[in-house]
């Protein structure tokens, strides 16, 4: 069998169950909240994550670097980045923090619109595509 010959990589295949394993037996929720280390849940960066998604990252980081806590968290600790501790959540938050999150794009998405009328009276863009026109030209004012 190739886990137990002697090889180069024969040991791979063992750990990368081990590591499937281990996600299985660390994920057991359906909906988490994906923060990082010393964010609080109410911070705008918070994003939902589903049970499947967070198992997906466990099993691909290995078993060394997922731990479960007590409550159900999941800590997935970074090699260079700040580790990011995924933490269960009802299916009611969940829905309730993907609703405040789209409600947040579509407010940056009208402001932005409606700064876009505000420059479309006083600014004229730039032709993008010629290299030496790229960039903003104000409109010239007549006073009457």
């Amino acid at each position: 069998m190739y886990t137990a010959g002697p090889g180069l990589g024969a040991g791979e295949p063992a750990r990368r169950l081990a590591d499937s394993r281990h996600a299985v037996a660390a994920v057991q929720h359906d909906h988490y909240i994906g923060l990082a280390i010393g964010q609080g849940n109410r911070s705008a960066a918070a994003r939902i994550y589903r049970g499947a998604e967070v198992r997906k990252v466990a099993a691909a980081v290995g078993r060394s670097r997922v731990a479960a806590g007590p409550t159900g968290a999941v800590v997935v600790t970074g090699r260079t980045s700040g580790s990011t501790v995924f933490r269960p959540v009802s299916s009611e938050t969940a829905r309730r923090v993907k609703n405040a999150a789209r409600e947040r794009r579509n407010e940056a998405v009208r402001r932005c619109d409606a700064v876009r009328r505000v420059l479309a009276q006083q600014v004229r863009m730039a032709d993008w595509s010629d290299p030496a026109t790229v960039g903003v030209v104000a409109i010239p004012t007549t006073r009457r």
